[in-house]
């Protein structure tokens, strides 16, 4: 009776857990290639709608059966064997009672912004925003939806013009996973004060509810960056990418530290959480991010927007300040861990010889510690540790370094340009793999990394298939979110010859 019972435990269990989201298996294909068998390449995939009228895929649904094109500035849809145009609808949703068509019609011959693109499950409807617009221009935007049942795009929520007379802007817009609701982050005057707002509203367009709302001067509590991400989580809860702090309180400024702000359902109402990071804002940037509801781990890259003048007063440029730019350097990958409460570690990458494949993920932490320590950027619950680690550290003219990195290894790096440069990454469809950019001195490949074990594999991609251009730089613009990794297993990546269609396969 006993073996019984327990048998019909485990059962339910297992059928639990195949039922829970957040709980994938890794890709079977993918986990043999790093246990020794084969190589991974990419494979060039067709997609219907490319060849037909010669545009490039810059979406694509979660079940691969819609695509979005873009040719030059126009932009149209293939699903189920047609081809789409594009229609602004300013009747249906909310209704264009503003008369914004140019605004939206504007949006939308920008896609796909940095953010990406946001798909419900069955592929129908498609939540647009472009937050980089709206942080430059401050100009009012709205939750713009594209129907690609029908091609029509139309607003779920909408604003005046004049921000101070009502209006607002939608910085980031997303359509949960069932295509039910539109969350998303406004910023709007409410009695002649501004506020920003965690919000959702019905898809089809309705009554706007709103979830968090925060005063938005230096009392809040976290805010955006030109790289923030908005990602929903398997228990129906959103984590933004952010910041700790907000520049509007410059006296902390330099307390500020780079973030994830989750926004999760408590009974009837809504509570939000600030995780920091603990990576100096005024130091970093988020490059380009990704997280998996699937697995629960995340890769954000950060960029250092830093040089030796940041951390060290002295106006000279001397080989003390060369180390201390490139410790700040070899802050450039973070993994969030999954878990109910998101925690992270920090990596940067190094050629190990001169093949492709010679390079490893080392940690960072210790660089992380010099990088606060030197530029005096330390919480007060940070000091008793830091103590600590200054006293294993090595000492140079007033500055703390690594005890495993000073100038010798520094002098080592330049000559071998051994310190690769992560510029972005996208995640697998199971959560469980990153496929990230890096390189050095205008020499960029792919590379697969487990997230689990940070181990990571080259990737043979065809000629174009990589570069500068797979970022989030002034060369990744015109495909800013650099490389998707659809549901349905088909890479979209952008690179010297367009944004191209491919699948990960292993090579004998």
């Amino acid at each position: 009776m006993k073996k019984t019972l327990s048998f019909l435990i485990a059962l339910l269990l297992a059928i639990l857990a195949g039922c829970t989201p957040g709980l994938a298996d890794k890709n079977a294909e993918l986990a043999k290639a790093f246990e020794g068998g084969g190589t991974l390449q990419l494979v060039p995939a067709e997609l219907f709608g490319v060849a037909e009228t010669g545009a490039e895929p810059v979406g694509i649904s979660p079940d691969g059966k819609t695509v979005l094109l873009r040719r030059g500035r126009d932009f149209a849809l293939a699903r189920d064997g047609k081809i789409l145009p594009l229609a602004f609808n300013g009747e249906r949703g909310a209704g264009d009672i503003f008369g914004k068509q140019k605004l939206v019609l504007s949006a939308v011959t920008n896609l796909p912004p940095m953010e990406g693109l946001s798909w419900s499950s069955d592929g129908r409807y498609l939540a647009i925003s472009n937050l980089r617009q709206g942080l430059m221009n401050m100009q009012s935007m709205d939750a713009i939806v594209l129907d690609a049942a029908s091609g029509e795009v139309y607003l779920a929520d909408t604003f005046d013009r004049s921000i101070l007379k009502g209006g607002g802007i939608v910085f980031l817009n997303r359509v949960d996973r069932s295509g039910t609701y539109l969350y998303y982050l406004l910023y709007h005057y409410v009695d002649d004060e501004p506020r920003l707002q965690f919000c959702r509203c019905p898809v089809e367009g309705g009554t706007r509810e709103v979830l968090i709302d925060s005063a938005y001067d230096k009392t809040i509590p976290y805010d955006l960056s030109s790289g923030s991400a908005l990602y929903e989580a398997a228990d129906g809860s959103w984590l933004l990418t952010g910041t700790r702090g907000t520049f509007r309180q410059k006296e902390n400024r330099d307390r500020m530290r780079l973030a994830l702000i989750r926004f999760s359902p408590s009974g009837d109402e809504w509570k939000q959480e600030v995780i920091s990071l603990g990576i100096p804002y005024e130091l970093y940037q988020y490059s380009l991010s990704g997280w998996s509801a699937a697995s629960g781990y995340g890769a954000l890259c950060v960029s250092c927007n830093t040089n030796a003048s940041n951390i060290s007063l002295d106006g000279s440029f001397s080989l003390t300040q060369g180390v201390l730019m490139s410790v700040a350097q070899h802050v450039n990958f973070v993994r969030v861990l999954p878990g109910d409460s998101p925690s992270c570690d920090v990596w940067y990458l190094q050629k190990t010889g001169e093949g492709t494949g010679d390079a490893e993920l080392r940690p960072a932490e210790d660089f992380l510690w010099a990088v606060r320590i030197n530029s005096n950027r330390l919480d007060e619950s940070e000091t008793a540790e830091a103590e600590e680690w200054t006293a294993g550290s090595r000492e140079k003219d007033g500055y703390y370094f690594p005890k495993d990195y000073g100038a010798e290894e520094y002098k080592e790096d330049l000559k071998h340009n051994s310190l690769l440069t992560i510029l972005g990454a996208c995640l697998s469809p199971d959560g469980h793999y990153a496929l990230i950019n890096a390189g050095s001195a205008g020499s960029f490949s792919l590379y697969l990394v487990d997230l689990e074990t940070m181990k990571l594999l080259p990737v043979d991609a065809p000629e174009g298939g990589g570069g500068l251009a797979v970022s989030a730089t002034a060369m990744g613009l015109s495909f800013a979110p650099g490389f998707i990794w659809n549901e349905d297993g088909t890479l979209l990546i952008g690179g010297d010859k367009g944004v191209r269609a491919f699948r990960l396969e292993t090579a004998p």
